[in-house]
């Protein structure tokens, strides 16, 4: 048998009868994979509690931004901006501590010396 006889046995009537047609087009290609952390409707399908979750974050970003620009009008203003002002009872303890505090590190002592040389900083 030749090659001419198998070219006209298929494309004879009764074997192009029983084939299948041929496709059209290019044929089906795969679906571009969509990034969630970029798009949100293909987050919306991973998780569903996603888009309210983003509308909170929107609104709660805009009432910040809100209150902010008041405050600084306030400021801007001379108005007082609302920040707690400490007592003087709270700054009489805080100077007593930060005395003692200068006091406890200007320590000098037998004990403090041998440290002294130990650390290698003895003068």
């Amino acid at each position: 048998m030749a090659n001419a006889d198998v070219t006209r046995l298929i494309n004879s009537d009764e074997v192009q009868s029983v084939v299948n047609a041929p496709k059209d087009g290019p044929g089906k290609h795969r679906v571009l994979k969509k990034n969630p952390l970029k798009n949100l409707g293909t987050l919306v399908k991973l998780n569903p509690h996603a888009a309210s979750a983003r509308r909170n974050a929107v609104l709660l970003s805009e009432r910040r931004a809100k209150e902010r620009a008041e405050r600084l009008a306030k400021i801007r203003a001379g108005q007082p901006s609302g920040a707690a002002k400490r007592t003087e009872e709270q700054k009489k303890i805080a100077k007593s501590f930060y005395g003692q505090l200068v006091v406890d590190s200007e320590y000098q002592g037998e004990d403090y010396e041998v440290f002294d040389r130990w650390l290698g900083t003895a003068q």
